[in-house]
């Protein structure tokens, strides 16, 4: 048997071990996992600072790179 654990859009979650052996980890952030009971080991940061939804890059002329 097993849980599934969810974050939220702005939360990760980083599940280990299970079936898969302990050095596998899978990483989540605003979604879910599944966890097998007494093998797998979650973590769970509630303000992870996963931003998404950030600003995209910026872009600035150069010198001599403006319009005619």
């Amino acid at each position: 048997m097993g849980n599934c654990h969810t974050v939220g859009p702005n939360e990760a979650l980083v599940v280990s071990g299970g079936c898969c052996g302990s050095d596998y980890k899978q990483y989540v952030f605003g979604g879910w996992a599944w966890a097998w009971w007494c093998i797998s080991d979650t973590q769970r940061d509630p303000d992870s600072g996963a931003d998404l939804s950030g600003p995209g890059p910026v872009c600035q002329a150069g010198a001599g790179g403006g319009s005619p």
